[in-house]
């Protein structure tokens, strides 16, 4: 039985900035936010982060109904780490301050839910809350839908009026 997931993904980069991804929990992934800025941490978890929609390992348990976060940066468009997936994708580019800001943050999230004397919960906190944002697939599927609907309702309107017979007086 689990009471979540947390998926640690590109947390070794220089510069380690988190997003916000949409498949996650939302209140999981905004708890775990909101522990990293406790911590001090307000650039790697910040308050208006990047929103984007990323299928990674955390999606089949999300599928499942566990709650799952993926702490992962903006890789796919950052000039400060060039090195994902290609040879230069090694140890010698690992940040070891960005290793201990992801580890200190999930270590103190465990605490706050499962060591912290006064927690009521004591684990199992069902982080069932689940608001993301539509993501930009869908934005731009309803973008696109919404005018060509409103044409097609406004051409249907004006043949209706065009081909009524017209009385002869």
């Amino acid at each position: 039985d689990f009471d979540a997931m947390i998926l640690l993904d590109m947390v070794g980069g220089v510069n380690l900035k988190f997003i916000s991804e949409q498949h996650s929990t939302s209140s999981l992934l905004n708890e775990l936010f909101e522990t990293g800025r406790e911590l001090g941490y307000t650039y790697q978890f910040p308050s208006d982060p990047i929103i984007k929609s990323i299928k990674d390992d955390h999606v089949p348990f999300v599928n499942y109904g566990i709650p799952s976060a993926d702490l992962i940066i903006n890789f796919w468009d950052n000039p400060a780490w060039p090195y994902h997936h290609t040879t230069e994708d090694n140890l010698s580019h690992i940040s070891n301050y960005s290793l201990e800001v992801a580890g200190k943050t999930v270590e103190q999230f465990i605490y706050n839910n499962y060591l912290e004397p006064n927690n009521q919960f004591q684990g199992n906190f069902p982080w069932n809350e689940d608001f993301n944002l539509p993501d930009s697939d869908l934005l731009i599927l309803i973008i696109i839908i919404i005018p060509i609907i409103g044409v097609a309702f406004i051409i249907l309107i004006l043949r209706s009026r065009f081909n009524k017979p017209k009385v002869q007086v």
